[in-house]
């Protein structure tokens, strides 16, 4: 069983597992059902999702499982490889580097954890708008968009499994975000950008 004792070599099948979850939900003949009318397949899915987070803790609390990840470089590559993700949506993509800094845990999931943040940014925002992605001292992660935001009354219900402001996306992004976070001893904050979008703030202990 993946979950029982899978190694740290493998720990990306966790993150290909989560991913499929979203796929599935994603596709237009399955949305329906798991959205609107088939509870079963909900719950199942829901109960998967409660392994693999559980595993995500055991995992960043394994000292083999554990680097320390050299952040700046990461966000780097991923915000590079998701350019064009942004520009065939004619948005525009920034990263802003006020200070390197490096970050302990899991690097699957670290990965994971920002390019959710930016997939979301980029899902919410709309066309001829921006997602700017910052890294700033002393260990905060920053990622802003031109999106519509989120009321205050609704922003921790955005980390419930499931739970979707429109009929885009899957209600699983930010949930897998805020277990990772957790997961990591991180805190996870949503704030009014300056142009009335998303700004997410990530801040991991020093």
């Amino acid at each position: 069983s993946l979950f029982n004792h899978a190694p740290c070599s493998h720990n990306h099948n966790l993150v290909v597992v989560a991913d499929g979850f979203k796929a599935v939900c994603d596709s237009q003949q399955a949305a329906p059902w798991i959205h609107e009318t088939d509870v079963v397949t909900k719950c199942a899915l829901n109960g998967l999702i409660c392994v693999v987070v559980a595993r995500c803790g055991c995992l960043v609390a394994n000292d083999d499982c554990r680097f320390s990840q050299q952040y700046t470089r990461k966000a780097q590559e991923l915000a590079l490889a998701m350019v064009p993700l942004a520009h065939a949506r004619n948005i525009e993509l920034a990263l802003e580097v006020e200070q390197a800094f490096d970050v302990w845990g899991e690097p699957t999931l670290l990965q994971e954890l920002l390019g959710n943040l930016i997939d979301n940014a980029l899902q919410h925002t709309p066309n001829g708008g921006s997602v700017t992605l910052r890294l700033r001292a002393p260990s905060l992660i920053e990622v802003e968009d031109t999106g519509p935001g989120i009321p205050p009354e609704e922003r921790e219900r955005v980390f419930e499994r499931f739970y979707r402001q429109s009929p885009e996306g899957t209600g699983l992004g930010l949930s897998i975000v805020g277990e990772i976070c957790r997961a990591h001893r991180a805190d996870i904050s949503l704030h009014e950008g300056a142009e009335g979008g998303l700004l997410v703030r990530v801040s991991f202990v020093v």
